[in-house]
């Protein structure tokens, strides 16, 4: 279940550690695609520089690894199934139109592009969830680990993540696969300036991966998710909206302390599924309740007339019960 938190922090909390890892050099040869649009920053990259910087600065975790570098590709029909074979290696996170892919081919709306890769996971996080993320795919993708489909996902500007933690398969390697398809400019997704046949102001398609590839270890309970944070300045303090995936409060600020947070007290909270009544008590910005209990917060929000009395049992048979629909308006 997620989770919506409302902590005080001390403004020295809001820039937490930040550790990047290597990876291991790659021994396959590769050179960039014959294609004359080239910066000059371009001979720097190799399978072993491929955006080796960690790959979300504002909410850095110590450990991560990055899965960017070589990978097999294939261009098949849409409609066909994981190729048995492949074309040929590709670099990761560059689009396969790109110089710096080592390919330099156009995949058509018609056609289906196949990446496929594999990776360990750190013994040292066996203990925990195991996140599998992409910066950015163009346009549609499907994820699949061990041959068991991880997920989907749509739109080519937006990063993606999801729990492969059920996925993998003990030690050693896992196996990685990604299929994508991308229409471009045929109406039936954003493409900016990007079309099938470019001239003039119009820019050449990008298709696939194009942003980096990484892994991390979460905590089984109250991992963060993503932040909003508000500066009060007259405090010297920072009022942060955390969203987490799962656990309780207690866990989610246990979380923010083991990353190097000062959490001088707990604003609000607001768990995801609790619909109307708790978005009014977010909207009314209920403060000075140190609440890291349901019954409580319930009974805050109903004394101070946030959620009318009835609103009050149905919250709670939700909590007990998430399957009963009855709780809704």
């Amino acid at each position: 279940m997620m989770m919506k938190i409302v902590i005080k922090l001390a403004a020295s909390s809001l820039l937490l550690l930040a550790v990047a890892c290597g990876t291991g050099t790659e021994t396959v040869s590769w050179s960039p695609a014959d294609i004359p649009i080239r910066t000059e920053w371009a001979a720097e990259v190799s399978p072993a520089s491929a955006h080796p910087e960690y790959p979300r600065p504002q909410m850095v975790r110590a450990k991560w690894a990055s899965l960017n570098g070589l990978w097999n590709y294939a261009v098949t029909a849409a409609d066909a199934p994981q190729p048995a074979q492949w074309d040929g290696k590709i670099l990761v996170p560059f689009c396969i139109e790109s110089s710096l892919s080592g390919v330099g081919r156009r995949v058509s709306a018609e056609e289906a592009l196949w990446y496929g890769t594999t990776f360990q996971v750190p013994s040292a996080w066996k203990k925990d969830r195991v996140m599998l993320n992409f910066e950015a795919v163009d346009w549609a993708a499907e994820v699949y680990v061990n041959d068991r489909l991880a997920g989907r996902h749509t739109g080519g500007y937006t990063a993606f993540s999801f729990d492969i933690t059920d996925l993998l398969q003990g030690r050693g390697a896992q196996k990685l696969v990604l299929k994508v398809l991308d229409g471009t400019n045929n109406g039936e997704q954003p493409c900016g300036k990007q079309v099938k046949d470019p001239s003039g102001i119009w820019y050449t398609p990008v298709t696939g991966i194009w942003q980096s590839v990484w892994m991390e270890p979460v905590r089984k309970a109250g991992a963060v998710t993503s932040y909003l944070a508000v500066p009060d300045v007259d405090a010297g303090a920072v009022d942060v909206t955390v969203h987490a995936d799962g656990g309780s409060a207690v866990e989610v600020v246990e979380a923010l302390r083991e990353a190097g947070a000062e959490v001088l007290g707990i604003v609000s909270i607001f768990t995801y599924g609790m619909a109307r009544g708790l978005e009014r008590l977010a909207a009314a910005g209920v403060v000075n309740h140190s609440l890291s209990d349901l019954d409580a917060l319930v009974e805050v929000a109903a004394a101070e007339g946030y959620i009318a009395p009835e609103w009050k049992e149905r919250i709670l048979r939700f909590r007990d019960n998430p399957s009963d629909t009855n709780w809704k308006l």
